[in-house]
């Protein structure tokens, strides 16, 4: 991960206040980093899971609902979690 450049950006949003508070410490259980390689978990993580300033650079966090206008854009990859059980019916 060392040395490596790449230009990203971020955009991380949600509606509940709970899960922007989440975003903003940008703090992973353990458990959510299992998959990710030791190396990179040092370099990139504290002792309290937290990502070092240098990595939390290219994030931005906003509240914002789906149905709403898109804050921003163009995306190049766009990942929804749990949208199926929260906006869309069987009816």
């Amino acid at each position: 991960m060392s040395g490596a450049t790449i230009d990203l950006q971020i955009l991380v949003t949600d509606i509940e206040p709970a899960m922007l508070r989440r975003a903003h410490e940008e703090r992973y259980m353990p458990g959510s980093q299992r998959e990710v390689p030791e190396a990179w978990r040092r370099e990139a993580f504290d002792s309290e899971h937290c990502l070092w300033p240098r990595f939390r650079r290219p994030v931005t966090v906003v509240r914002h609902d789906l149905p709403d206008p898109v804050p921003g854009g163009p995306f190049d990859l766009l990942l929804c979690r749990n949208v199926a059980f929260t906006y869309f019916d069987t009816g």
